[in-house]
């Protein structure tokens, strides 16, 4: 059975690794990326408040869960974002 190519099991748990610690990105208009959405200031406090942790502290499920118990629709973000997030994670695994 074939197995992959050398390195892919580093490079999921590495992406595993950006997932749990994950970064609050402040985008232009104040926005704030967060995982894959792309929600207001308000909306990451009412998730702090529904969850009672910090909202880079919680899974993909539990930020689902509260944005649903909340009724928070989070934007799609563009590829300049995804960029702009994924440039952040990148310049925090350098300095760890």
């Amino acid at each position: 059975m074939r197995r992959g190519r050398p390195g892919m099991a580093a490079m999921m748990a590495r992406r595993m690794m950006r997932r749990r610690r994950r970064r609050r990105v402040i985008l232009a208009g104040g926005l704030i990326a967060l995982g894959t959405h792309k929600l207001t200031s308000k909306d990451v406090e009412a998730i702090e408040t529904q969850t009672g942790k910090p909202a880079e502290e919680l899974s993909d499920e539990e930020l689902d869960q509260a944005m649903s118990d909340l009724n928070i629709q989070g934007e799609e973000m563009t590829d300049e974002e995804m960029a702009q997030v994924e440039a952040a994670e990148d310049e925090e695994d350098d300095v760890d």
